[in-house]
């Protein structure tokens, strides 16, 4: 269609919702006087004409989901979302704060809900520049079969280092119960785009390469790791502003990284973020997030993109969990992992 052509019926189309908002007001006026005697509840919100001011009000703690996971909802929150670094020592400051937490995490839950399990065999090497480890769990071997590629989450800036590597590569061969690929590509403050997806791109390469008989299955955490849409678009970043209780809103340490991350780049290039490309030709694909994840509207329209690719696409949402869910030692996270292992042996048959 020329441009003009589509200029015309783009505003043929805002011509045709004007007339249809015209016509529910004439009819809502209608309504009014046979409703007046009729009790009412205070209205929530107040439509302004950009959108919805919603009035201040308590979210309890949901009665739907086990009595562990509604004490993580209401154990105290952790400051260090809130944070705004300015300057590269402040964002190095957090990223060691954070893998204190994590390792702390990662101490609870690592393991299987039917008990302990022997750690993993741990191989470190690098591919092409690129620090690799990986983690094979008792009884297999590597170079065979099917294997998790992990690309680490963390805002581009979080997770890095050799020790948070081999954790990774660890905590994905427990998940899935198979070997597992982690890799530690470079991050900010010091690199931003496109240096870490250059890193990832070379990893991804030279492991065909090392391991020309395995097949593979790709996996990141903290959606997708990285995020697929730099834009901040994504309808959840405010309905779920303060719900999160793992990134809380995207003003502060989620902005910060992504704008420092962009240095200047247009966030809307496939590359950057990959809601806006092609997923024709993507594998089978799971996706796992939570009502109360920040970035769940990029789940849903991740999962949205492969259907309409013709990707065979599954989508699960946890009731009021949070973006890193998966992370938490609560039944949801032993739900999500056998989902995962199903999802794997799925493929490897």
């Amino acid at each position: 269609m020329h441009r003009r052509q589509l200029l015309t019926a783009l505003g043929g189309v805002s011509v045709v919702m004007a007339a249809a908002n015209s016509r529910a007001a004439a009819l809502l006026r209608k309504l009014a006087p046979s409703l007046q005697g009729i009790p009412r509840v205070p209205m929530p919100m107040v439509q302004t004409g950009q959108g919805l001011q919603l009035a201040a009000r308590l979210i309890p703690t949901p009665r739907s989901i086990p009595k562990v996971s509604q004490a993580v909802l209401d154990a105290p929150l952790n400051p260090i979302w809130t944070c705004s670094p300015r300057s590269s020592d402040q964002w190095r400051t957090l990223a060691a704060q954070v893998d204190l937490l994590l390792a702390n995490r990662a101490a609870e839950s690592l393991g299987s809900p039917s008990g302990p399990v022997p750690r993993p065999q741990l191989e470190s090497f690098s591919l092409d520049g690129v620090p690799a480890c990986v983690a094979v769990p008792h009884g297999q071997q590597a170079g065979h079969g099917l294997m998790v590629f992990s690309i680490h989450g963390g805002a581009y800036v979080l997770r890095g280092g050799a020790t948070n590597l081999e954790r990774d590569a660890i905590t994905n061969a427990l998940r899935f119960g198979l070997p597992a690929l982690s890799i530690d590509y470079r991050q900010l403050p010091e690199w931003h785009q496109p240096v870490p997806l250059q890193d990832v791109e070379r990893a991804w390469l030279a492991a065909q390469t090392r391991y020309p008989d395995q097949r593979w299955l790709v996996s990141g955490v903290s959606l997708v790791s990285p995020l697929l849409d730099l834009s901040l678009s994504g309808d959840s970043l405010q309905t779920h502003r303060g719900l999160d209780r793992d990134i809380l809103q995207v003003e502060g340490l989620l902005e910060g990284a992504v704008t420092l991350y962009l240095n200047g780049a247009d966030p809307r290039q496939a590359d950057l973020s990959p809601l806006f490309g092609s997923f024709r030709g993507f594998p089978p694909s799971l996706i796992i997030s939570g009502s109360r994840d920040l970035l769940m509207s990029d789940a849903i329209r991740l999962n949205q993109r492969l259907l309409e690719s013709g990707v065979p696409c599954q989508l699960q949402v946890f009731e009021a969990m949070s973006h890193l869910m998966i992370s938490a030692p609560i039944p949801e996270q032993e739900q999500a992992v056998a989902m995962l292992q199903r999802f794997a042996q799925s493929l490897a048959s």
